[in-house]
């Protein structure tokens, strides 16, 4: 009975993934990884939240970027709410816990929440190249209404973005998964386990394990059944790390060598060398024509 219970037991594990139900069954260092999560999430939004209440009503921390600041922190905290608890405690189970629906519905918010994110910093970033490269130019349009017009192409984008990926994303997997009772004494009964010459400890071993197949739900996409999720997945990481990435850090490389550009022709100025010819000279003449035309305009209304 012990060696037919043995080889069942040692077939199903290399045929069958583990899976854990109950927080009885976590390690200690996994225990502790749900712990420290549950503080980065609890910290996480509170400190969002705060900068929120911030934003909404100091006004000393009023500025330029004040709206996307107030953009960020709302994505942030969907991120906090709706993506990082579900996603920890998949991964330290190995399964999905809660309802088959909300699989779907977490993947539409991650979406939304990360390119939120992105598409909030590449804003930020394009408008400060602006303010460095244009700073007269700049002066001409209203800040009110340039930062919601660029809060509203986030927003649409960001929802298109998750509304597009939608159909991509495969339904829940139902996959069944190995359970025993102790993983410390299974790993023991694997490390001793002869189906040649059974020994009495692996005996003794077997009789103190519990294990059964155990049906889960995996929110994960399939791979196997539908290879455009291979597809999909190669464009997700495009669109939520290189790419971005590559704009940041473009963008900021560029604010980076006009700021030096400027500093070192300001440099023969400090040391009492004849000026040189302003580097907005340029600029200076388009910003009065734009402000001329403006003016020009108002006043054609005012006689109408």
């Amino acid at each position: 009975m012990s060696a037919n219970k043995s080889t069942l037991l040692v077939d199903l594990y290399f045929h069958h993934a583990l899976t854990y139900q109950s927080f009885k069954e976590l390690y200690t260092y996994e225990m502790l990884i749900l712990l420290i999560y549950g503080i980065i999430i609890i910290f996480s939004f509170f400190t969002n939240f705060i900068a929120l209440i911030i934003f909404s009503f100091g006004r000393r921390s009023r500025s330029e970027l004040s709206p996307f600041l107030f953009n960020l922190s709302i994505f942030n905290i969907i991120m906090t709410v709706y993506c990082i608890p579900f996603t920890i405690t998949t991964v330290i189970f190995q399964r999905w816990l809660f309802a088959r629906e909300l699989c779907i519905v977490l993947d539409l918010f991650k979406t939304f929440s990360v390119s939120g994110l992105l598409l909030t910093l590449i804003t930020i970033a394009i408008d400060r190249y602006c303010a460095v490269k244009y700073p007269l130019a700049m002066k001409i349009y209203s800040v009110h209404k340039r930062n919601l017009i660029a809060l509203i192409i986030i927003w649409v984008l960001s929802i298109s973005l998750a509304i597009l990926w939608s159909p991509a994303r495969s339904s829940p997997i139902d996959e069944q998964r190995l359970w025993v009772n102790s993983r410390a004494k299974l790993k023991e009964f694997l490390d001793i386990y002869d189906a040649d010459e059974p020994s009495p400890q692996a005996n003794i071993l077997i009789e103190n394990l519990q294990f059964e197949i155990v049906n889960t739900i995996q929110c994960i996409p399939n791979k196997i059944q539908r290879p455009v999720e291979v597809r999909r997945s190669i464009l997700n990481s495009l669109q939520t790390y290189f790419i971005p990435l590559f704009i940041l850090a473009f963008v900021y490389l560029r604010i980076a060598a006009m700021l030096w550009r400027r500093s070192n022709d300001r440099r023969p100025e400090s040391r009492g060398a004849v000026p040189r010819r302003s580097l907005c000279t340029h600029e200076s003449i388009q910003f009065k024509k734009k402000l001329k035309q403006v003016r020009n305009h108002a006043n054609s209304h005012l006689f109408i």
